[in-house]
This record gives structure tokens, C-alpha cells and sequence, in this order.
């Protein structure tokens, strides 16, 4: 109920691209600009009444499937959701087939924001090496403009109210939201933002550019 209530939180109805066209399949996997997604809407969706559209990023590691109990309750309770997949051009063994896709913003591939006295990490990607330090630990890509993608495609496919538009992330997903929150390019496009276990690398902690919820979960036992 309550992520139902949320969803909910917008201002007047207005309607996209896709209101026009004829929908997809309810649940199917598409490809916009390179970033592949997979794309859910609700049991009684009717191509003619705008709905919310729910952007769910997943964690380290994770794939589009990563939010289908997501895509589940969306067919039940009345709006459609977005899965994409982040990037996955790691060095060594790291592929997209064995899946340490990854976003990258909020510091997740700036030099010291990570404590690594050890120096235990070396998840160099190769967009970003040469690697400032042990501290970069996800794709250099710019997966802003990856979200972006995603979203115009699944606002050409479906019939979405533009201003009804949300994201939630797991981990390294939820700490990407606090980026799409401080950048221009997306920053306008989302309501609220509901970051699971993620939160901003130290130093960044920016602003949102606007005002808009924020509902964050974090475990009692995660320190």
C-alpha cells in the first residue's frame, strides 16, 4: 500500500508519447540506445489513461530480471515498470555473463570515496582505466544518459503520465538514484525516489536540483 501511495504522488495527469500507439507485449525486453530493459504494465491497461512508470535499478551484479516481483505487483496494482540492465565492461572475468553489470554516480567511480587500507578491491573497469584507485568499482559509462534512454523508449511505448514518473534501486542501484537526482538531465523527469541500502559515497552527498520525496530502507543490523 504504501508503494502504491507513493506512485501515486504527482501533479495533474499529462500523457506521453505512447498514449497514440499500440502497446508491446505486457512483459517484454527492449533495447534503447544500447541499454536493454525489460518492460511490464498492468493487467488493465488501457492505452488511452495515463499511468505511473516505476524505473527500478538494480544492484552490483544484477540484471533486468532483478526486479520482476516489481514487475508482478505493478500488473496487479496499476502501473508499469523499467528494468534496466547497467553496465557490465569490467576487466578480467568480469562480463556481462557473469553479470557485475553496475551504475555508475554518487562517487562509485571517483578516487577516494571508498576506506581501503588493504587495498582489497580491483574492480577496474575498462572504461575507466586507468583506475584512480582501488575505490572505482563500477562501470565509468554514463549510465545518466542509459537511465534517459530507458525512460524516452518506455514513455514512446507505453501510455505514461510524464509527471508520474519514480525509481527505486537496490545497493549500488539505490546509490545511483542520489546521481539522477543531482543531474540535470534526469533530474526534472522523477517524483520520488525510494534508494534501497544505498546511500552517496562520502563527498557526495549533493543536492537534489528539485524538491521531490525520498523514502530510504536500509537494514537495522547493515552498518
Amino acid at each position: 500500500r504504501a508503494l502504491v501511495a507513493l506512485l501515486s504522488f504527482g501533479m495533474a495527469r499529462t500523457a506521453s508519447a505512447g498514449c497514440a500507439t499500440a502497446p508491446p507485449p505486457q512483459l517484454s525486453t527492449r533495447v534503447a540506445n544500447g541499454t536493454r530493459y525489460k518492460l511490464s504494465y498492468p493487467n488493465d491497461y488501457d492505452a488511452a489513461r495515463p499511468i505511473p512508470l516505476l524505473l527500478s535499478f538494480h544492484g552490483w551484479g544484477g540484471s533486468i530480471h532483478s526486479a520482476d516481483d516489481l514487475h508482478a505487483h505493478g500488473r496487479l496494482h496499476g502501473y508499469a515498470v523499467a528494468s534496466p540492465e547497467g553496465g557490465a565492461d569490467a576487466n578480467g572475468t568480469f562480463t556481462a555473463a557473469n553479470g557485475y553489470a553496475s551504475w555508475n554516480g554518487a562517487g562509485t567511480s571517483a578516487a577516494g570515496t571508498c576506506v581501503d587500507p588493504e587495498r582489497k578491491f580491483s574492480y577496474c573497469y575498462r572504461s575507466c582505466a586507468p583506475c584512480a584507485d582501488t575505490c572505482s568499482w563500477t562501470t565509468c559509462d554514463d549510465s545518466v544518459a542509459a537511465a534517459m534512454a530507458v525512460l524516452a523508449d518506455a514513455e514512446a511505448a507505453l501510455c505514461i503520465d510524464p509527471r508520474r514518473v519514480h525509481a527505486t534501486g537496490v545497493s549500488n542501484g539505490g546509490v545511483f538514484l542520489y546521481e539522477l537526482a543531482a543531474d540535470p538531465r534526469s533530474a526534472a523527469r522523477f517524483a520520488s525516489y525510494a534508494p534501497v541500502v544505498g546511500a552517496p559515497h562520502a563527498g557526495f552527498n549533493r543536492p537534489p536540483l528539485y524538491r521531490a520525496p525520498f523514502f530510504g530502507v536500509w537494514g537495522r543490523n547493515d552498518h
